[in-house]
């Protein structure tokens, strides 16, 4: 089984916060990095951080959506049901959010970046889908 390193919970928050402007971006990240860390603390379920890392993603500014995406990826080797959160971001009525995870595409496990490519192909938004060609190639 796979053991996620970090360097401990406040050192993480204290690096984080230096990537990121403005109060609710600032408790965003902060809530992200203690959610992932009362996680491997086993202080709450994989589903309860699955809607932390959900509302960084989309609701996070600059900075805290790309280390929403960095921690689901680090996480999502020791919980793979949280790999599925991909595909949901993929399919979000923003298109914000839809191009946010096509610039993440790289980062997945090779079978949720195929899956989630081949959603992102027939995206609406022209944005979007010319951001996912171009991480997968």
């Amino acid at each position: 089984m796979y053991t996620m390193f970090t360097f401990g919970r406040e050192h993480e928050k204290a690096c984080a916060v230096q990537h990121v402007k403005g109060e609710r971006n600032i408790f965003l990240v902060g809530n992200l990095t203690d959610a992932v860390h009362d996680l491997l603390d086993q202080q709450i379920s994989s589903i309860e951080l699955r809607k932390v890392l959900q509302e960084a993603f989309e609701a996070g500014g600059s900075g805290v959506w790309e280390q929403a995406a960095n921690w689901l990826r680090r996480v999502g080797k020791e919980y793979p049901g949280l790999l599925s959160l991909w595909l949901e971001l993929s399919q979000h009525r923003s298109a914000n959010v839809r191009f946010r995870a096509s610039c993440c595409l790289p980062d997945m496990p090779p079978d949720t970046a195929k899956q989630v490519y081949e959603m992102l192909l027939s995206d609406p938004s022209k944005k979007v889908r010319e951001m996912a060609i171009g991480k997968m190639h």
